[in-house]
């Protein structure tokens, strides 16, 4: 009984964290907490927002009795260092927790073991391990993003090693089309499938757009939901064409990339309305340079929307972790139909694109298909 009551608070840990949004707790990790004593649930919490308080601090400041002897169950290793809030540890120990139980030690090298053993060093009984690989799923980008580089043909050779997540969102008709021959592409997939899509920004930290994308559809990319963060806007634009009149620079948050050929007088009009622009040394825009210059900035996850050239360069650069394919159930043909990945593509079958631990769903009248890159 002992562990099935430990995976029951572990689980209920697990959906406390999921209330929170990555945008609003980036660069943090969504993480929950819940305090048991004598058999009962009487405390818990979760990370609600980048500079609140951490889940372990919500969750013994809602305790009903005193939490002196109690079990914490917690989703991620607590944190020893100060940030934007004290320690977690320091409050752990001032309320004479008993045990506390982890899923997983954070990856984070300013935590990565040192909370756990500051634990045990105040007389507090550890164990990590209990529902690992759920906790490593709900923060996988955060996983991915303080992974120490390693061998690996994954984003030019670096897996993880502060560089973002990076996860493809594409939808199609079944022939693989995002546009009809005369550029018609509203709307090939459902409502439901499109407010699917919409609800999946605020799982990611930044959405990523080509310039086409923004001339031709000139989207919002934000989350549209009520009290929920918008990611951070990025937009591809070697050219610096983007219109100052897009949806996409409705505010400041967002990252406007150039390269050399971006005219000086429209990157000054740029930064002088204080928008974020990024300019790289060649005429078109390195996708490893890019992914870089997001993971110094601190962006551990990105959602690329759009359009085919700038999927395909993604596919091209290996740098893909996750994809998310909606089919829509109809067929656009035509040879001058838009193809939904363009770039170089694969040589032989052999070298294509290929997908693992891979789950599909209906959602509405069309098909979506997840799946993780295999290299």
């Amino acid at each position: 009984m002992k562990g099935t009551d430990e995976m029951k608070y572990m689980a209920r840990a697990l959906a406390l964290a999921r209330r929170a949004t990555v945008t609003a707790v980036a660069p943090n990790p969504q993480v929950g907490a819940v305090i048991v004593k004598s058999g009962q649930v009487i405390g818990e919490g979760y990370h609600a927002r980048y500079g609140g308080p951490h889940a372990e601090a919500v969750a013994l400041s809602r305790c009903r009795v005193n939490p002196k002897g109690a079990t914490l169950y917690v989703t991620l290793e607590p944190c020893s260092h100060w940030g934007k809030t004290p320690p977690c540890i320091e409050a752990i120990i001032s309320a004479s927790i008993k045990k506390v139980v982890c899923a997983i030690q954070d990856p984070n090298p300013l935590v990565r073991g040192n909370g756990i053993k500051a634990l045990r060093r105040g007389g507090i009984k550890v164990q990590v391990g209990i529902m690992r690989r759920e906790a490593e799923r709900l923060n996988e980008e955060f996983f991915f993003y303080h992974r120490p580089p390693t061998s690996s043909p994954l984003s030019g050779g670096r897996r993880g090693g502060w560089l973002p997540f990076v996860a493809v969102k594409v939808a199609t008709s079944l022939d693989g089309k995002i546009t009809t021959r005369m550029g018609d592409s509203k709307w090939i997939t459902s409502q439901a499938a499109r407010t699917y899509a919409r609800d999946l920004r605020s799982t990611y930290q930044s959405v990523l757009v080509g310039i086409h994308t923004v001339l031709s559809d000139n989207p919002h990319l934000g989350a549209r939901a009520k009290g929920v963060p918008d990611p951070v806007r990025i937009i591809v634009d070697p050219a610096a064409r983007v219109p100052v009149r897009a949806k996409v620079l409705r505010d400041k948050n967002v990252i406007v990339c150039v390269s050399e050929r971006a005219p000086t007088a429209k990157i000054k009009k740029l930064r002088k309305s204080d928008f974020e622009v990024w300019q790289f040394n060649h005429t078109e825009i390195s996708i490893h340079a890019l992914l870089k210059r997001l993971g110094e900035r601190g962006i551990h996850s990105v959602l690329v929307e759009g359009g085919g050239e700038t999927i395909g360069r993604f596919f091209d650069a290996r740098a893909v972790q996750k994809v998310y394919w909606f089919h829509a159930p109809l067929v656009i043909g035509g040879r001058e139909a838009v193809s939904s990945v363009g770039g170089i593509g694969a040589r032989f079958l052999k070298s294509a694109f290929k997908l693992e631990n891979v789950t599909r769903k209906v959602i509405g009248s069309d098909m979506l298909t997840v799946g993780y890159a295999k290299y």
